[in-house]
């Protein structure tokens, strides 16, 4: 995997009953990121509750692998970069 910025992208499902663990589980993660020098966003979807979008972005892949994070599959990004 390349070195440079990139992206890691994963949805979630969750239940209702799911929701308090999942939210402070956000937390955990997001303050690990910090830690690390990685951003971190989560998106809830607008019409469907219980769906959202986490976003990772770093600096280079080799950051990602070190956070270990507890992700299901989840799809990479490259960053483009423009002339």
């Amino acid at each position: 995997m390349s070195r440079s910025r990139t992206l890691l992208v994963t949805e979630r499902r969750i239940t209702a009953l799911e929701r308090a663990e999942y939210m402070s589980g956000l937390v955990r993660k997001r303050a690990k990121c910090a830690r690390a020098g990685v951003q971190f966003w989560v998106f809830e979807h607008d019409q469907e509750s219980h769906r959202f979008l986490e976003f990772v972005e770093a600096k280079d892949s080799l950051l990602l692998d070190a956070l270990e994070l507890d992700v299901p599959p989840a799809t990479r990004w490259r960053a483009v970069e423009l002339a």
